[in-house]
């Protein structure tokens, strides 16, 4: 293990001890899964406490439950249908990252006062950008404190540590919910994210891991990571008839591949 990531690893678990009960806001994904299994090793007394959204796919939250399994902790689950009701968030403008982030670190944050939490950690590292994440001006209004950038972590920092760890989810890609497939401007509901989280994963069901439904209107767009694109050329016609499958009237691959971020 490099010395560099040993010293990361020893300045997070020092930040850690220091802690009264933390509460942890809780994705599954390997940054907040590594917060997880440091605090453990830290000998803090930590709980995970998640926000079940229409937003986040059934396999996220399949993530949710193994990663809190693996590492040993508490898991809080708050169920937040309410979010499809916020104006603010489904009429899915530019700032609809920062309402929705807004609504559930709120609702962390009551959970966790609730149940005697000291303080709520998130697996913010330096690697993500503030400027390209609304979600974090949320982060910053509900005193959510990120340990990992605190502590000199980027992302292959957090990866390194998390193979350390041995957590499942150390190479797991980023994922963005839902929400980011539906066409900004055009009203987010159930349905329409139900129609991309049932396309996706028939998509997942023939082998690929690096792609994304775009939604606009009844029209569908595939686009499909670099790497994986040959076999999606292959595939065309079948991948198009399993999203038009999903509720779609039309779909078409995007041969530009997939972008960054979302």
């Amino acid at each position: 293990m490099d010395d560099g990531i040993l010293a990361l690893e020893g300045r997070l678990l020092k930040y850690l001890k220091s802690l009264k009960k933390p509460a942890v806001a809780f994705s599954g994904g390997v940054d907040s899964s590594l917060l997880l299994a440091a605090c453990r090793k830290a000998g803090a007394d930590a709980i995970a406490i998640t926000a079940d959204v229409p937003q986040v796919p059934q396999f996220e939250k399949e993530d949710v439950l193994r990663m809190a399994g693996e590492t040993g902790t508490e898991l809080v689950i708050i169920k937040l249908d309410g979010i499809l009701k916020n104006g603010k968030f489904t009429e899915n403008g530019p700032r609809r990252c920062y309402f929705c982030k807004k609504a559930i670190l709120f609702a962390i944050k009551e959970k966790a006062e609730k149940l005697g939490s000291g303080c709520i950690l998130d697996g913010t590292n330096l690697s993500d950008n503030a400027g390209d994440r609304p979600g974090m001006k949320a982060a910053s209004e509900a005193g959510v404190v990120g340990p990992l950038a605190l502590c000199g972590f980027k992302k292959k920092d957090v990866r390194a540590l998390a193979g350390k760890y041995g957590l499942s989810v150390a190479k797991k890609s980023a994922y963005s919910c839902l929400a980011t497939r539906i066409a900004q401007g055009e009203k987010i509901t159930a349905a329409k994210l139900l129609r991309v989280e049932k396309a996706e994963e028939a998509l997942k069901k023939m082998g690929l891991s690096g792609f994304r439904v775009r939604s606009s209107g009844d029209a569908a767009r595939i686009e499909v990571r670099k790497d994986e694109l040959s076999l999606a050329i292959r595939r065309e016609k079948e991948m198009e008839k399993a999203v038009k499958a999903a509720g779609f009237a039309s779909a078409e691959l995007d041969m530009e591949n997939l972008r960054g971020g979302e």
